[in-house]
């Protein structure tokens, strides 16, 4: 069943397809047994869509043993996380769910919190960790959305949480951590010493994404941080031609700052 429903990357494609799934199943009986079942009574109401419940109703929705009904709450809850903090305090616990689908998609739905709560960035931190990889990637792509605006007090902890993610398996795990990496900004830098190290692994890392992420994070840290300047030439030596521009682009915002870089980017005409 998990299979099946990997195949499916958004909300609306996999509820459509589970749902045909279960009719398409439903529908292989014979004899008047199985068409009295497909009739339904011309006058029964019209079922409620998510849309249509309130946040309490979906809350209660995430404690269903259907897959499908937990799936289609965590949906709707994330449209609403935006202007809903009781819509994101569910979205957070549904993190924990025993599927790996659920909690994929319910870190998903916080990506558009304008203003991340603590609790919520360190228990999106926590799914860094997650067994299945889906959880991860989507925890490190919404991390990367939020980490702009964690509060300062989530820095301490979150921060170490990303350096370490930074050295995932997966490429797009990796990719996501360095650029959440980033926007933790000079701040996540100074307070927290895995963030340069994390950042200096990941421009020698064998992939390219994550190389161009690692120079463009840097950019986020800001010359005023010890050892950036340092970092950005070395990137200006990259195999990768977007790597290499990605970090003259940088140097080149940071003006007479990236001056020790000069000569490197000098050679790069040549």
């Amino acid at each position: 069943m998990f299979d099946f429903i990997r195949r499916h990357s958004s909300i609306g494609a996999l509820l459509g397809a589970l749902i045909l799934n279960i009719a398409g199943c439903q529908s292989t009986g014979t004899g008047a047994g199985t068409q009295d079942r497909t009739k339904a009574p011309a006058e029964s109401a019209k079922p409620a869509t998510p849309a249509d419940r309130s946040v309490a109703d979906l809350g209660e929705s995430l404690h269903d043993p259907d897959l499908v009904v937990r799936i289609a709450a965590v949906d709707e809850l994330g449209h609403r996380a935006a202007a809903s903090p009781e819509a994101v305090t569910l979205l957070t616990g549904a993190l924990a769910d025993p599927e790996p689908l659920v909690r994929r998609f319910a870190a998903g739905g916080l990506a558009a919190v304008p203003a991340p709560s603590t609790a919520v960035l360190l228990a999106l931190g926590k799914l860094l960790r997650d067994a299945e990889l889906d959880p991860r990637e989507s925890a490190a792509r919404t991390l990367a959305a939020l980490s702009p605006h964690a509060p300062a007090q989530a820095v301490g902890d979150l921060g170490p949480m990303l350096a370490a993610a930074a050295s995932d398996k997966e490429e797009s795990v990796r990719a996501f951590a360095v650029e959440a990496l980033g926007g933790l900004g000079a701040h996540g830098a100074r307070t927290v010493p895995a963030v340069k190290p994390a950042l200096e692994r990941a421009l020698g890392d064998p992939s390219e994404r994550v190389r161009g992420a690692a120079a463009a994070s840097i950019g986020e840290l800001g010359a005023e941080v010890p050892g950036t300047v340092t970092l950005l030439t070395k990137a200006l030596g990259d195999p990768s031609h977007e790597v290499r521009k990605q970090a003259v682009v940088v140097l080149e915002k940071w003006g007479p700052e990236a001056a020790p870089a000069t000569r490197a980017i000098a050679r790069l005409l040549h």
